[in-house]
């Protein structure tokens, strides 16, 4: 069966790998479903409807749900880093010097 892993779409971008039927065990949220590339046993296993999707159109949903993210990350980071001010400080001792 086909799989699309979306975990590494912002680094490396979506792909495809062959799986087996997905291995289902139960969690504190619910059910879920680990597969496994089968061409590669070193792979890790990819959470079904998380980290990999049986269609493509899903998986391309959530690299862009990522992306946002990641946007809405780094735009919180400019903007501290924008309100901060550089201060010098004299030798190891942190009192600060001020003029």
């Amino acid at each position: 069966m086909k799989y699309y892993v979306s975990k590494y779409a912002l680094t490396k971008g979506i792909y495809e790998i062959e799986g087996d039927e997905p291995y289902t065990y139960e969690t504190t949220k619910g059910p879920r479903s680990l597969v496994q590339d089968k061409d590669n046993m070193w792979a890790p296993s990819f959470v079904v409807g998380v980290d990999c999707h049986e269609q493509l159109e899903d998986a391309v949903k959530a690299a862009e749900k990522m992306r946002r993210k990641k946007i809405d990350s780094l735009r919180k980071q400019v903007k501290k880093f924008e309100g901060m001010k550089v201060q010098f400080r004299r030798g190891t001792s942190g009192k600060k010097v001020t003029k």
